[in-house]
C-alpha cells in the first residue's frame, strides 16, 4: 500500500508541476523523505520524484526539496568531464557563485565580475555541499576523464536557510576541463550580468 502511496505522490507531483510551470519558470517539487549521497552517481530510487529538466541534448538538471534543502542534480550523458558553476539570485541574498569542480567554492558577486573577480576562496562553501571531482591517476597518455573517478555529474545539496527565499533565480555554466568543448550554459538565452533571463525557482 506504501509503494502505490509513493507512485501517486509522485503521479500527482508531475500534473501539479506541469500545470503550474511555463517555459522560464520552475515549482520544485516537495518530497520529505530525501536521501541523496551527493557523490555524483545519479540513483533512480535517489531522485525519485524530481523535476526534470532538459538543458542540452546531453545534459539534464533535476530538482526536487525537502523541508529543510533543496537538491540540485545537473546530469551529464557526455564522455566530456565537466566542472559546474552555479549561480543563484534574489532579491535578499544578491547574487552568488558555487563552483563544483575537484574544490567547492562561492563567492558573492556584485557590479562587474569575471571567471577570476572576485577571487576565490577554496573550500569556503557554506550550507551547501556538492561532489568533487577525484583525481584516480597522473598518466598523461590517457584522456583525462579516465584520470579522474567516475561521476555522473554533480548533486548539490543547499539549505533553504541560505537562500532566504522561496523565490530565485539560477543560471549555470557547464565546462569541459581541458576546454575543447564549448560551454553548456541554462538557460541558453540567458547573460551573465542580465538576470531577466535567468531561470526562475519556487519553492512550496
Amino acid at each position: 500500500m506504501f509503494k502505490n502511496y509513493s507512485i501517486y505522490t509522485c503521479f500527482s507531483l508531475i500534473i501539479i508541476l506541469f500545470s503550474c510551470t511555463n517555459s522560464n519558470t520552475s515549482k520544485v517539487p516537495i518530497k520529505h523523505q530525501v536521501d541523496i549521497s551527493v557523490d555524483g552517481i545519479f540513483d533512480a530510487k535517489e531522485w525519485e520524484c524530481s523535476k526534470a529538466i532538459n538543458i542540452s541534448q546531453n545534459n539534464t538538471l533535476l530538482l526536487i526539496q525537502n523541508v529543510d534543502y533543496i537538491f540540485l542534480g545537473i546530469k551529464n550523458n557526455e564522455t566530456t568531464a565537466r566542472y559546474v558553476n552555479l549561480y543563484i539570485e534574489n532579491n535578499t541574498i544578491g547574487t552568488i557563485n558555487f563552483h563544483a569542480s575537484m574544490q567547492l567554492s562561492e563567492r558573492q558577486l556584485s557590479g562587474i565580475w569575471n571567471d577570476t573577480i572576485p577571487k576565490w576562496n577554496w573550500g569556503n562553501n557554506s550550507n551547501w555541499t556538492a561532489n568533487k571531482i577525484k583525481i584516480i591517476s597522473r598518466d598523461e597518455t590517457i584522456p583525462f576523464i579516465e584520470t579522474v573517478a567516475l561521476y555522473e555529474g554533480f548533486e548539490f545539496k543547499i539549505a533553504k536557510s541560505k537562500l532566504k527565499s522561496n523565490t530565485f533565480k539560477i543560471r549555470l555554466e557547464i565546462k569541459d576541463f581541458i576546454g575543447k568543448e564549448e560551454d553548456i550554459v541554462f538557460p541558453i538565452d540567458s547573460e551573465r550580468l542580465t538576470m531577466e533571463k535567468w531561470f526562475q525557482l519556487e519553492l512550496y
